[in-house]
């Protein structure tokens, strides 16, 4: 086209001739253009359906068809109506609903029980309370009558313990300091009788409880206090030797034999002791000398008769179960075993 001269280029009617950089864009739109017709053309258009199918399967041949479970229906619970109403286009805000929770609490569990039910306490103003065996009471009236009720109970029982040996007797009440000394046999007295020393002198009881005077005679002196027995004394010499209705008579007790308690078993000195006044377990045990070498001082006990007082050495000294340390009577016998 460079050998055309611009007089051939006028003999071409009809045709247009663009040159330069607008001629170089139509050029390159037209081949793209060219281009996007050719790979349509090389590749056919596919629906999403046979996308979807496999490879294998031809396009004559139908697909099986596909079995679709029915639905299952869902059961919905009534809801309760709250008498709330929302109109669209409003710009109230609902109103929050709490929910309210009810607390179900189970029924008691009722455990029988072999216990007495408790009875109501009566007032102390009110007559007496009838309380059955083993019944609860409270207030001071019926707690007088509980314990009223239980004595017999306790008095049937006391003689029962573990193993069932008898349980030990409660503690005999301290002697009275303020009684009279009763004379006995074998006790020694003094009767001074005044300004005749004929009738003075010191007299022995005998066994049998008599004691003789001279110019008197014979008179019985054991279990009598010595009060009682000045009036005796004062009563016989008025009949027979004096002519004053009140001679005036004084005795006294020199030494006291005829109360004696005895100590046995393991201790280094044992045999009778005088009981002067009032003597306790662990006074007398003072006079034994001290025990064996496997003397039991824990299981001493005081023979009064046929019953039994236990004792516990080891405690009493430290201070601990006071009450087993009980007052000594006339004959009682303090045992240490070995």
């Amino acid at each position: 086209m460079s050998g055309d001269s611009p007089t051939r280029r006028a003999e071409r009617p009809g045709r247009a001739f663009v040159s330069g950089p607008t001629a170089t864009v139509l050029v390159a739109t037209a081949i793209l253009f060219q281009g996007f017709a050719c790979l349509a053309q090389t590749v056919p258009a596919q629906s999403p359906a046979a996308a979807d199918k496999p490879a294998t399967q031809t396009a004559d041949k139908p697909s099986p068809p596909v079995a679709v479970p029915a639905p299952v229906p869902i059961k919905t619970e009534a809801q309760p109506d709250l008498g709330l109403t929302f109109k669209p286009g409003s710009d109230a805000p609902l109103p929050s609903v709490k929910p309210t929770v009810v607390a179900t609490t189970p029924p008691p569990v009722i455990i029988p029980s072999n216990k007495p039910r408790p009875q109501a306490a009566a007032p102390a103003s009110e007559g007496p309370v009838v309380v059955p065996t083993g019944a609860v009471v409270q207030g001071p009236a019926a707690a007088r009558q509980a314990t009223a009720a239980s004595e017999p109970a306790a008095a049937q029982t006391a003689g029962k313990g573990k193993k069932g040996k008898g349980a030990p007797p409660p503690p005999p009440p301290p002697p009275s300091t303020t009684a009279a000394y009763v004379i006995g046999a074998l006790d020694v007295l003094e009767i001074k009788v005044w300004n005749d020393t004929r009738l003075s002198g010191i007299f022995d009881v005998r066994p049998d409880g008599m004691i003789t005077m001279n110019l008197i005679g014979e008179m019985k002196a054991d279990g009598l206090t010595v009060p009682e027995l000045t009036q005796v004394v004062k009563r016989k010499l008025a009949e027979s030797v004096m002519n004053d209705d009140d001679p005036p008579v004084n005795i006294q007790v020199a030494r006291i034999n005829s109360k004696r308690y005895s100590i046995l078993g393991g201790c280094l000195r044992s045999g009778e002791f005088p009981l002067v006044g009032n003597v306790s377990v662990l006074d007398a045990l003072v006079n034994c000398g001290g025990f064996k070498e496997f003397a039991n001082t824990k299981k001493i006990y005081v023979l009064r008769g046929t019953v039994k007082y236990p004792f516990n050495y080891k405690d009493a000294i430290n201070g601990r179960r006071l009450e087993q340390n009980i007052y000594l009577q006339n004959g009682d016998r303090i045992i240490v075993p070995e």
